[in-house]
């Protein structure tokens, strides 16, 4: 009867273990998917703030407008500096030649 007993406990255990495995395995997972999200978004915001500052650049070139508005940015030229402004943030980012 014992033996039994022993056989059941190893086989609880042996299941407790492989489930906490599996779900160190699928929180690690979502570690690494949060991440990746975080750096492609990162990585497009940058791309965006590129694009403006080409954009901005030749605009200034162009013009000599020191201030208009572009794809929803109020934009600045100071100093050598471009300003961008939004609704939800500021960035800078230098004048090209």
């Amino acid at each position: 009867m014992q033996s039994k007993n022993k056989q059941a406990g190893y086989i609880l255990v042996t299941a407790l273990i492989f489930l906490g495995v599996m779900a160190l395995a699928l929180l690690s997972q979502s570690i690494v998917f949060g991440q990746q999200i975080r750096a492609q978004q990162e990585a497009n915001q940058n791309t965006r703030l590129e694009t403006l500052q080409i954009l901005a650049s030749l605009h200034y070139k162009k013009d000599k407008k020191t201030e208009f508005n572009l794809k929803g940015y109020q934009i600045k030229i100071q100093d050598g500096t471009i300003l961008l402004q939004s609704d939800a943030a500021k960035y800078q980012r230098p004048l090209l030649p």
